[in-house]
C-alpha cells in the first residue's frame, strides 16, 4: 500500500532486449492518432536511459495546481514554453533545446 497522501508514483524497472520488444511491438499496435487528453502533461521520452527523469517532469507538470514552483525557476519556465507542445515536440525541446531555452 502507498502511503497517503501521494501525488505520484513512479514505476522504473532496467530495459531488456524482451521489454524492448515488447514497447515496439505496443507501439505498433497502438493507432498513431491516438489522442492525449489536453489537461495531461506528457512528453516523448528521446533520451537514453532517461525514464526516471522523464517520469519526474510528468510528476510535477501534472501536478503543478497541488506544487508550488518557483515563478522564474528552470521548472515553472520549461513548462511554460513547452505548454502548446505535442508530447514529441516536448520530447526534443529537452533533448535539443533551443537557444532560448531555460538554462
Amino acid at each position: 500500500m502507498v502511503p497517503q497522501p501521494v501525488l505520484a508514483v513512479m514505476l522504473l524497472f532496467p530495459i531488456t532486449k524482451e521489454s524492448e520488444e515488447a514497447d515496439k511491438k505496443a507501439d505498433a499496435e497502438r493507432p498513431a492518432d491516438t489522442a492525449v487528453p489536453e489537461q495531461l502533461y506528457y512528453m516523448k521520452q528521446t533520451i537514453g536511459n532517461a525514464c526516471g527523469t522523464i517520469a519526474m517532469l510528468h510528476s510535477i507538470a501534472n501536478n503543478r495546481q497541488r506544487l508550488e514552483l518557483e515563478p522564474g525557476s528552470f521548472l515553472s519556465r520549461f513548462f511554460e514554453a513547452t505548454k502548446a507542445m505535442n508530447a514529441a515536440e516536448r520530447g526534443a525541446y529537452l533533448e535539443r533545446p533551443p537557444g532560448d531555452a531555460p538554462d
